[in-house]
């Protein structure tokens, strides 16, 4: 029953990010190399976070 949830959590989830805009903001998934290429971060935060997913 919990892998049957839990398939039904992803699946909605898959289904809500293909009803968002092409390049549009995408919750717990930021583009830290985007960020620092467009300077809105520096090179410091770049290096502590360009491995974080969440």
């Amino acid at each position: 029953m919990e892998y049957g949830i839990s398939a039904c959590v992803v699946f909605v989830c898959i289904g809500l990010m293909d009803l968002m805009p092409s390049g549009s903001w995408v919750p717990f998934f930021y583009d830290w190399a985007g960020y620092y290429e467009s300077g809105v971060i520096d090179g410091y935060e770049w290096r502590v976070n360009r491995f974080r997913i969440f």
